[in-house]
């Protein structure tokens, strides 16, 4: 029995981790989104549940009709594409299959790349990096970021596998699942050049000229295919068809005020990045490292971890702006950037190889610890209000719980198109009430009415759907509109209006 759990002691580990986090999780995995940036959620969400009827990969959807069929352009929805036909095929509620889809992908990646490492010290430096609460609460929700970070960190393993063996089949394995992550997410890019430009320097080094045209090649079909689709299957298709859904642009930081700005974004939600525990396990691994005198040559990572440092301060030129208002940011720049720092030190130092038991138990009771701390915090994070740091910050979610329930209840049919008024996100409510249409936020519902007409004439919706506490506003920011519909239901968090 102890040969057993010795030799399958990280796959035990594992499979405790794994089942601790769903206790956690399982109250939750049939909500909608729900939490910070649900706005962002339900969008993703509603690409997985259009694709649950619509199995054609290159038209994805969503629930807002501002576009012809609510068409859109995106990154790679691998992930809302085999979430939504899963669901689809096993009738699975797809609440379920993304959340644990997406998770389930994310544990894998931290999993395979920690299990690359020999001692338990070390497996126990690399699993810390999951339970921040941040990476905890997006790990079980519809955001892409921590499907790019999986794929990163399985690539990573790859690496730590050429570094152990020089088997050069690791090192393409470890491309061909960065490029991936860069079409999933953009911001993994950065890691796909850092990746590819550390392994041409070895074999520039090792005049290996064969072998870099091979990568040269490899590195270039890849990145045609990646800019392709995003040219356009994204960008183009956005621009063309005005899909304002997941449309984006640069945020670079031009001047001082820029920076002042990113700093104190990065200062205000750094506790949520990293606990205190997290950065003591950090300080450790290179307390030892520091401390080894004896120094390893590694053949790409050193390389990795400065190209792709510099890269990440290159996104952060050109994209920096979007740290202030994105907490998500972090997962695909800087989780990288600290697993390829630990796999460094411990890879080049060996730092752990003296195997200080009360040093191992230390790390093991800071990463337990690091897991209550996110364990809580995702609970805050999923409710209605979440205060940070004297901040109160609502999800606007309240008013629509149970939406799509009470329109089956009342006999609204699936089909039916919606206006939901007062909604600030494009498909959040839409999502909620489970049916398709539009959705007008504060500052649309103050337009003249000539905006509204052109939506009405063009989406023709049967209902109309109104917070409660705002009904007055109706009434007097869209005159014209509340002249020409009825009441149909009432219900404590809203109205429903039938246009006469």
């Amino acid at each position: 029995m102890k040969q057993f759990i010795k030799q399958h002691l990280y796959k035990i580990i594992g499979i405790l981790l794994f089942v601790a986090a769903l206790v956690i999780y399982q109250p939750y995995v049939s909500d909608l989104p729900r939490g910070l940036h649900n706005w962002a959620q339900a969008d993703r969400y509603s690409v997985a549940k259009m694709y649950e009827t619509n199995g054609n990969f290159f038209e994805p959807r969503t629930h807002n009709l501002m576009t012809d069929d609510g068409r859109c352009g995106l990154e790679f929805p691998i992930i809302q594409y085999l979430s939504g036909r899963l669901s689809h095929f096993t009738n699975i509620p797809l609440t379920a299959v993304y959340r644990l889809f997406s998770f389930l992908l994310l544990f894998g990646g931290f999993l395979f790349f920690a299990s690359q490492f020999t001692l338990l010290a070390e497996f126990g430096v690399a699993m810390s990096l999951l339970f921040s609460p941040v990476l905890f609460f997006y790990g079980f929700n519809f955001n892409p970021d921590t499907s790019g970070l999986a794929l990163v960190l399985f690539s990573l393993a790859f690496v730590l596998k050429f570094e152990k063996t020089g088997t050069p089949k690791h090192v393409y394995f470890s491309i061909l699942l960065a490029a991936l992550a860069a079409l999933i997410k953009t911001s993994c890019g950065v890691y796909f050049i850092a990746l590819t430009g550390a392994y041409g320097l070895y074999l520039i080094e090792q005049k290996k000229h064969f072998d870099l045209l091979k990568l040269t090649a490899t590195f270039v079909a890849l990145t045609a295919v990646i800019a392709l689709y995003d040219y356009f299957y994204f960008h183009k298709f956005n621009k063309d068809n005005w899909s304002i859904v997941f449309m984006s642009s640069s945020q670079p930081v031009k001047n001082k005020a820029d920076l002042i700005g990113v700093w104190k974004a990065i200062k205000f939600w750094f506790g949520q990045y990293i606990t205190w525990s997290q950065a003591a396990i950090i300080c450790i691994t290179f307390l030892f490292g520091f401390s080894m005198k004896q120094k390893k040559k590694t053949a790409i990572l050193g390389k990795l971890l400065w190209i792709f440092a510099l890269g990440l301060i290159g996104f952060l030129k050109m994209m920096g702006k979007q740290f202030i208002d994105h907490d998500y940011y972090y997962i695909s720049t800087f989780v990288p950037l600290a697993a390829i720092l630990i796999s460094f030190v411990i890879y080049q130092t060996q730092s752990f190889s003296i195997n200080k038991n009360y040093v191992t138990l230390g790390i093991w009771i800071l990463l337990i610890s690091s897991f209550v701390v996110s364990a809580q915090s995702f609970k805050i994070r999923m409710s209605d209000t979440f205060v940070w740091k004297n901040k109160s910050i609502d999800s606007q979610t309240d008013w629509m719980q149970n939406g799509a329930e009470i329109l089956d209840e009342i006999g609204i049919d699936l089909n039916k198109k919606i206006f939901a008024l007062y909604a600030s996100a494009p498909n959040t409510a839409l999502v909620y009430f489970d049916r398709r249409g539009r959705t007008f936020n504060f500052e649309e519902m103050t337009r003249p009415p000539s905006n509204m007409d052109y939506w009405f004439d063009r989406i023709k919706p049967d209902f109309i759907i109104c917070p409660r506490f705002v009904a007055d506003k109706f009434k007097t920011d869209q005159s014209k509109l509340y002249g020409n519909v009825v009441l149909f239901a009432k219900r404590p968090n809203f109205y429903i209006y039938k246009p006469i």
